[in-house]
């Protein structure tokens, strides 16, 4: 699979094709990421068939355009076969994000992988409706646990000024 920087919030809605089909099979709903080994393990969808499980290893490419796949049988589709472990992306956005300094940075507004692995998450915190936020990224090296209630990451040094 080729290594390109995506934010899960694009591909959110992204069509997954099977090449040696040449059909639509579905539309991502939303991505598995493993908290321990901070990689997306699986990608879920919906389509004709159903609500069902892509493993990350069956996909070929994400393209800017679309999802490819070989075939249609490397769907799980509604099946008791979990195409992997993890939590989805959309259980982890709205987390509240906790340094080891006990300072709270923001809250998880997306999450940012290369190829199947977590690059980064984006942060947010204050403003209203948009106006006065605060934007930051917090290196996959930083992230401490990815917990049920929240997120706790390494607290940023402070450089010189």
């Amino acid at each position: 699979m080729k290594q390109k920087t995506q934010k899960i919030s694009g591909l959110i809605g992204r069509p997954v094709v099977s090449i040696a089909g040449g059909v639509k099979v579905g539309t991502v709903k939303d991505v598995l990421i493993d908290a321990d080994t901070l990689k997306a393990t699986a990608l879920l969808i919906s389509g004709d068939s159903g609500r069902g499980g892509l493993p990350f290893a069956q996909v070929i490419a994400i393209g800017d355009d679309a999802v490819t796949i070989e075939n249609v049988e490397s769907v799980f589709w509604a099946s008791a076969t979990s195409p992997g472990p993890g939590r989805e992306a959309h259980e982890i956005n709205g987390l509240p994000v906790v340094d080891s300094a006990g300072i709270n940075v923001g809250s998880v507004h997306d999450i940012e992988l290369v190829g199947d692995c977590v690059k980064s998450l984006d942060v947010r915190s204050g403003g209203l409706f948009g106006i006065g936020v605060s934007k930051s990224k917090i290196t996959s090296h930083a992230i401490r646990t990815i917990g049920p209630k929240m997120v706790t990451v390494e607290a940023a040094t402070p450089s010189p000024v």
